[in-house]
């Protein structure tokens, strides 16, 4: 994937998951010493680099810390809470570039999971994707 979206130059959402989805939901454990954020921005930041050693640049990976895949309800509550840290730490930066290459401003939509930005005949696009 990581070669595909190099070469195509094009954004990659980048989501927080564990295993398939037939065997995600076992995998959904953490550890209760360590903060939930934590463990999630560890594994993704494991992919970020794996991504940008693949050469995608860091501008073009867009984190999703991956509601539902993985966790359970208490966990998706515990990181809803924690989502300004995500939004400080990784979704400003790739916002600011797609605002700057749209020259626009987005939307998110209620779930948060995904921005809506206006195309040039003035409907919403769905996620973050060009």
């Amino acid at each position: 994937m990581f070669e595909t979206v190099k070469t195509l130059e094009v954004p990659y959402v980048l989501m927080h998951t564990r295993g398939n989805p037939s065997n995600m939901m076992s995998l959904a454990t953490y550890r209760r010493d360590e903060a939930l954020f934590s463990q999630v921005a560890t594994e993704l930041r494991e992919n970020i680099h794996d991504a940008m050693e693949s050469g995608i640049p860091r501008w073009d990976i867009i984190v999703d810390p991956g509601f539902g895949f993985a966790k359970d309800s208490g966990h998706n509550v515990e990181l809803l809470k924690t989502l300004d840290l995500f939004k400080v730490r990784w979704f400003m930066d790739s916002t600011r570039w797609i605002q700057h290459r749209l020259n626009t401003e987005p939307r998110v939509g209620s779930s948060g999971r995904a921005a809506r930005f206006p195309c040039a005949d003035g409907n919403f696009s769905q996620g973050l994707y060009r």
